[in-house]
């Protein structure tokens, strides 16, 4: 008996090089609700979509540092592979398809905070912590009414 093995669609790089590609990020396969916690090892990809606007919009802002090819940088990409990732379609924006990305499938919480502290992007890394205490705070008091009930 052969075990079943999912596998993810596959893509190819201008070197004929296949990798896999994640499916896309949708607001229900977030496992990260108004009612729970978000914890340090949460996946990036499983944040609520307004956590993950906050970053996106903010590392999509061309400055002179601290973009999301400085990103991928620490991430070990060379200047090719960020050139054609750059340069491929990215319907709701290259971070959200940067977490497509199979060295992103395990990016979770508490690496993206180092990232962003090591970019330097310590605006990025302020306001992400904010949300995330006062998304933990709603959540915390929710459990309580519910709890109370």
């Amino acid at each position: 008996m052969t075990a079943k093995i999912d596998t993810l669609p596959t893509q190819s790089t201008a070197n004929n090089e296949v990798i896999k590609a994640a499916p896309p990020i949708s607001s229900s396969s977030s496992f990260i609700s108004v009612r729970s916690e978000i914890p340090d090892n949460c996946l990036v990809r499983k944040l609520p979509r307004k956590i993950i606007h906050l970053v996106a919009s903010h590392l999509q802002v061309r400055q002179s540092q601290g973009t999301w090819k400085e990103l991928v940088e620490l991430h070990d990409w060379n200047y090719d592979r960020t050139y054609l990732f750059e340069h491929q379609h990215h319907e709701e924006g290259i971070f959200y398809s940067l977490l497509r990305e199979p060295e992103f499938q395990d990016y979770n919480l508490e690496k993206l905070r180092q990232d962003l502290y090591y970019l330097p992007r310590k605006d990025i890394l302020h306001d992400l912590n904010e949300m995330i205490s006062a998304h933990n705070e709603n959540a915390l008091s929710a459990q309580s009414r519910n709890s109370t009930r």
